[in-house]
């Protein structure tokens, strides 16, 4: 499968993914997820393939309904999630939810139950994606989001004139190689 085809079927299962997440009374739904990893890297790094990244994007949605079903006190919020996953099944999560403080409990609470999900396998180098997100009827799930803040000021350092930004870099910087 060339690398085109294999991201192309990797969105198409993810927008099968969304339209599922808004039928019914939705507690956690997902806007369009991004990835962030250049496509000819995720198809070399996907090592299962582009089915086991889609059926772990759902598992990490399911993870997100679950999160808000069993806390009733969730308020209505919008807001942006990153989710890291390294060789070894190690994964990370980054909630930014929008208008409230980073590091707000509801985040570090979100991020902790979307990162209990078992990462898929990836192999030389990490898989990242992103995705805004509403939980109940928290507002419009944004068509475009900005990165968590985190994100934004690792990208500004990891900026280089003449370069082209490279998520691995920014990655390293908030997730170094040693820290598990």
């Amino acid at each position: 499968m060339n690398a085109r085809l294999g991201v192309a079927l990797l969105l198409a299962l993810l927008g099968t993914c969304r339209a599922a997440a808004g039928d019914g009374p939705a507690s956690f739904e997902m806007g369009t997820v991004v990835i962030l990893t250049r496509p000819d890297v995720l198809m070399h790094r996907t090592s299962e393939s582009p089915n086991a990244l889609t059926n772990y994007i759902s598992k990490v949605r399911e993870a997100g309904q679950a999160f808000v079903a069993a806390n009733a006190a969730v308020e209505h919020v919008v807001g942006t999630y990153i989710v890291a996953v390294k060789p070894g099944r190690q994964a990370r999560v980054w909630v930014e939810v929008t208008g409230v403080d980073p590091g707000n409990p509801l985040s570090s609470s979100l991020a902790a139950a979307l990162q209990h999900v078992e990462p898929i396998a990836v192999i030389d180098g990490p898989v990242v994606f992103a995705a805004p997100f509403r939980t109940w009827a928290g507002g419009e799930i944004p068509a475009s989001f900005e990165l968590p803040a985190v994100w934004q000021k690792a990208s500004e350092k990891a900026l280089k004139p003449g370069e082209p930004l490279d998520e691995d870099d920014i990655l390293l910087m908030l997730w170094p190689n040693n820290d598990r």
